[in-house]
């Protein structure tokens, strides 16, 4: 998108959200839920604007990690 609103286009394939623009203003940061599945697992993804490339920063989490329960089960603090 330009500074004026215009030519405006979606650059993400499967969604995305929280972009930042480079402090160049060649790249957009955004990061993108990769888990297929219950919960979510958001890695960064990097846009670059001149080539239309998109990669992640760091590769997935590995499957290996415990999962984390159900927030339902936790327990709620209040102040």
């Amino acid at each position: 998108m330009r500074s004026d609103d215009t030519e405006v286009r979606q650059i993400t394939r499967l969604g995305g959200d929280i972009p930042r623009w480079s402090y160049d203003g060649q790249q957009i940061l955004y990061r993108r839920d990769v888990h297929k599945g219950e919960g979510a697992r958001y890695v960064p993804f990097v846009y670059d604007v001149a080539t239309g490339q998109r990669a992640p920063l760091w590769p997935a989490l590995p499957d290996s990690l415990p999962p984390f329960p159900p927030l339902a089960t936790q327990k709620r603090v209040l102040p």
